[in-house]
């Protein structure tokens, strides 16, 4: 299609502004002045309340102050304005609706006789819809609105110029004040005391702390392996933590604790109406986690259908609620976790290919707990203090820690973690067919003594007691019920 002089003048002017607000009122002065028409309203798609917005009109002695805090509802279809952006074409109204006086219809001005009324959308490229235009003629041909719609067009791709350096400064702005607030956090570095949480010295454990250290700054996406029990979430919220995201949300999911379709509507989201059930509007954890880390637990769960779909959202990073119109952009890191191995899960064909090189740009091999035994000791002393019952008086014997180091483990940390547990809680702990025990009858008593006062002066309320406690009110319930089987005295009045 031939563009006329008369739009390239247009285009030219409209390429002077740097403002949405400013090239929105330049495109309606154009067609005012360049294509002789009476009135013309320029509206952009909210992203919040998915209403259209009226930003720009001219001439501006016939613009009412109402229309700032005004907007047209999507779900109205029967607006030929909101027609034509769903369906992504022109429309041309030549009479007044009977009855038809809101909407689109109600900006143009009364005290003019209704002639010919085109209504266009804004579309860029590829095909975003921005918003749309109603512009009302005293007549215009077909070849005017064809040259209409290219300088629509063209106006809402200098839209999304402008939008995306808007986003991109904003960004660099955001990025350069979390650097300088996470300037202390750039001092964790290997060789420290506090590596974000990891417990551990060995050579083992001290290549994850490096790894993470080098990856942490940047925004690249991390494919965390290990066997079940090894911290993979520790990890992730390591990588989390160093970052310049630090600051921001750290959102998780878990892909092999949700059916598909339910994993899908928790990810991305949906609006209200776009399934039974769908009562409102849910946001997707994704865009929950704008600005932020976003943690895949366990994608070797995931089925085929939704990696194409999590592929898709990693090539533009943009969110399409379920029954939603349009896509958002957001800003977040990708970090994944799997105890699976993917490299034989390709050669079946269970997981994409371009999915896992999208993933695994930079991987992270956790070792398991029988491949840094030395740590072992150090977990100890760590798991010992976190559950705080009875820490200082506890004492653990060389033979204590060898015998330990002689286990299996095959549940990794988790498993030493519960099997401390247990030995804290009612004093024993399985190596085998043998049963050891460290902690004498006294304090079995003492802490039973310990429980008893602290239930009677909660009135017998385990919630308040386990609050008190510093304990899980469901470990308080465990822990009496461990103490009676041990010494065969039943805390009577209180449990």
């Amino acid at each position: 299609m031939r563009i006329s002089s008369r739009t390239l003048n247009c285009m030219q002017a409209l390429r002077a502004d740097s403002d949405i607000v400013s090239l929105c009122n330049q495109l309606a002065l154009s067609i005012c002045e360049k294509m002789q028409a009476i009135e013309s309203h320029i509206f952009l798609l909210d992203d919040k309340s998915e209403n259209l917005c009226w930003l720009a009109g001219q001439p501006q002695k016939h613009i009412q102050p109402e229309y700032k805090n005004s907007g047209i509802s999507l779900s109205d279809l029967g607006d030929p304005l909101v027609f034509c952006i769903c369906n992504g074409g022109r429309y041309m109204l030549n009479r007044m609706l009977p009855g038809k006086t809101n909407g689109s219809i109600s900006y143009l001005q009364t005290d003019q006789n209704f002639n010919q009324v085109v209504f266009l959308p804004f579309i860029a490229p590829p095909n975003f819809t921005l918003g749309g235009i109603l512009s009302h003629f005293t007549h215009i041909s077909n070849t005017g609105v064809d040259q209409l719609e290219i300088l629509s067009n063209y106006t809402a791709s200098l839209i999304q110029l402008i939008k995306k350096e808007q986003h991109y400064s904003a960004y660099v702005k955001r990025m350069h004040e979390d650097i300088k607030k996470l300037t202390p956090k750039r001092n964790l570095l290997p060789g420290e005391e506090n590596h974000w949480g990891i417990i551990g010295h060995s050579p083992a454990i001290s290549k994850v702390i490096h790894d993470i250290a080098h990856i942490a700054p940047t925004n690249t996406p991390v494919l965390i392996t290990g066997e079940t029990g090894t911290g993979k979430e520790i990890v992730a919220n390591a990588i989390h933590k160093a970052s310049i995201r630090g600051d921001h949300r750290f959102v998780k999911i878990n892909c092999a604790a949700l059916p598909p379709s339910l994993l899908k509507r928790e990810l991305f989201g949906y609006k209200k109406g776009s399934f039974r059930g769908a009562r409102k509007d849910q946001t997707g954890l994704l865009q929950n986690a704008d600005g932020g880390t976003f943690f895949f637990d366990e994608i070797g769960a995931m089925n085929l259908e939704l990696q194409a779909k999590i592929l898709s959202f990693m090539q533009n990073y943009e969110v399409n609620p379920l029954g939603a119109r349009y896509s958002k952009r957001i800003d977040v890191r990708i970090i994944a976790a799997t105890n699976r191995n993917l490299e034989a899960m390709l050669a079946k064909g269970q997981f994409r290919r371009d999915l896992y090189h999208r993933l695994a740009v930079f991987q992270i091999q956790i070792p398991p707990l029988r491949n840094r035994r030395e740590d072992i000791p150090l977990l100890v002393e760590y798991f010992n203090k976190k559950i705080r019952l009875n820490a200082n008086n506890i004492a653990f014997d060389e033979n204590f820690f060898v015998k330990l180091k002689n286990l299996s483990l095959r549940g990794n940390v988790w498993e030493l973690q519960t099997r401390i547990e247990r030995f804290l809680l009612y004093g024993s702990v399985r190596f085998g067919d043998e049963v050891n025990w460290h902690l004498s009858r006294l304090l079995i008593e003492y802490e039973a003594h310990i429980i008893q006062r602290i239930l009677k002066e909660c009135d017998g309320n385990h919630s308040l007691a386990a609050s008190r406690l510093g304990i899980p009110r469901r470990t308080l319930g465990y822990r009496i019920q461990k103490i009676s089987e041990s010494i065969g005295k039943r805390i009577l009045k209180f449990a």
